[in-house]
């Protein structure tokens, strides 16, 4: 019997970042026999036994089911007219941390190589 030929318990979306197509749930076998493994036929196989990915895969549908559930939807981050007092409303500023932060990376190889061979001939 092949892997692929074990019975499909149901469907759930694919677990794969920016891929919401159907994944099928299977019944592991052998020593796995208590997991389930989800098989997206884009991404591959999900077989990972942490208890997240096992509670998501054992919420299985039929593949009929699993088009009409609506997906879970990120909240939305709160508007300005929400903002408390006292905190800071960002507008469209560029942020320039950046390069300032690139200047201490320099400055701190710099400053380090230079110890590093003031300590080698030290030592």
């Amino acid at each position: 019997m092949d892997k692929d030929d074990k019975e499909i318990l149901g469907y759930v979306k694919c677990t794969a970042p920016g891929c919401s197509r159907p994944m099928a749930v299977r019944s592991c076998a052998g020593k796995r026999a208590g997991f389930l493994i989800g098989r997206c036929e884009n991404c591959g196989t999900e077989q990972r036994s942490t208890k997240q990915v096992q509670d998501y895969l054992s919420g299985y549908k039929p593949l009929e089911e699993l088009d009409k559930v609506p997906e879970k939807t990120i909240p939305e981050p709160s508007s300005p007219e929400k903002a408390v007092k006292g905190e800071l409303i960002r507008t469209g500023e560029p942020e320039s941390g950046h390069s300032d932060m690139g200047k201490c990376v320099i400055a701190g190889g710099l400053l380090g190589s230079i110890l590093g061979g003031l300590f080698r001939l030290a030592f």
